[in-house]
């Protein structure tokens, strides 16, 4: 598994700020139908219980593109902060190297090309000779003093861009702005979707209570044609295709929900590793899974974030059909 940051700290002093990095970098940039942006490895939640400690840890380094250090007084007498940064220095890019300071002093010694070891109470003896010029940094000493650790608050937000820009590879006023657009439209999409899916039901019960054939053929119908008129909101789009498909399941209401469905970038990349079009989907948030099935037999399991296929089955002799229960994902046996 591939890491974008490793966060290297002191539990005693930066615990706390610690999570509050980690949340917010997962947050920061999150597009809905992700379950989070950034993959960030933290010791508390990304290890499981395992005799070879060191081991687990090398191999989290070892698959992370950068190293976040939380500098504090406790973090340079920390042993096994030092002996995180000695093997990210004895493996990989110094440039990928982010220092945070959390806590007491971090002074350079511009005449000795080093810093200030008399000084600099907050900088890891194992950072002794690795800069050739003074490293820029990230001032972070008022966090512990903060009640509020969120990207509600825009001194933390400006500091969760400015960690964010190497990672993504984009200028920190770039990112901010793209990340406001991504939080107004989850709001839009919210609201029309509480909207379209209230009506929804409306119309649902009102058309079970008439139980009338050709009011559900018009309805869904109306939802097939509404659905391709959102090309700006193309999640809209499909909620609306595959609502008209539940209520009258015909080749219309069929292609316009496979039509939908190749406006919604994750789906247009799941959509060609099938074979034939696909006949039924599921999308599973808190496994990061979308499973899918087509015409041909094919069911498919793939991440939704990386796109990466986990799961494949074939059965070339009938339709594909999903079948979920929270922890079973499976294709059905045939019915007599």
């Amino acid at each position: 598994m591939t890491w974008d940051a490793f966060i290297s700290y002191s539990h005693s002093a930066d615990r706390r700020t610690a999570l509050a990095l980690q949340s917010g970098l997962q947050r920061f940039l999150r597009p809905w139908y992700r379950p989070v942006g950034l993959r960030i490895f933290r010791d508390e939640t990304g290890l499981q219980v395992d005799p070879r400690l060191w081991g687990s840890i090398v191999d989290r380094l070892e698959n992370s593109r950068f190293f976040i250090l939380l500098a504090s007084p406790d973090a340079a007498q920390s042993p096994w902060v030092n002996r995180e940064v000695s093997h990210w220095l004895k493996n990989r890019k110094i440039d990928q190297l982010l220092p945070v300071v959390t806590g007491g002093d971090w002074v350079w010694d511009e005449a000795a090309g080093d810093f200030d070891w008399d000084q600099s109470s907050a900088v890891p003896p194992s950072l002794k000779g690795a800069f050739d010029q003074e490293p820029l940094y990230l001032d972070l000493r008022w966090a512990s003093e903060s009640g509020e650790l969120d990207l509600g608050n825009p001194k933390f937000l400006d500091a969760i861009a400015n960690i964010a820009a190497p990672l993504h590879g984009k200028p920190k006023d770039e990112l901010i702005g793209e990340d406001v657009r991504l939080k107004r439209r989850a709001r839009r999409l919210g609201m029309g979707a509480i909207v379209t899916l209230a009506s929804l039901t409306v119309i649902s019960l009102v058309l079970a209570w008439v139980a009338n054939d050709k009011r559900i053929q018009a309805v869904a119908q109306r939802l097939a044609v509404q659905s391709g008129q959102f090309a700006a909101q193309p999640d809209l789009g499909f909620l609306l295709a595959g609502q008209a498909f539940r209520l009258l399941p015909n080749p219309e209401t069929a292609g316009a929900l496979y039509t939908s469905l190749h406006t919604v970038p994750e789906l247009v990349r799941l959509n060609r590793s099938h074979g034939s079009a696909v006949q039924s989907l599921a999308i599973i948030p808190e496994h990061d899974l979308i499973v899918s099935g087509d015409f041909d037999g094919k069911v498919l399991g793939t991440s939704r974030q990386s796109g990466a296929i986990v799961l494949s089955h074939e059965h070339p002799s009938r339709a594909a059909v999903v079948c979920l229960r929270p922890d079973v994902v499976h294709e059905p046996k045939n019915r007599s």
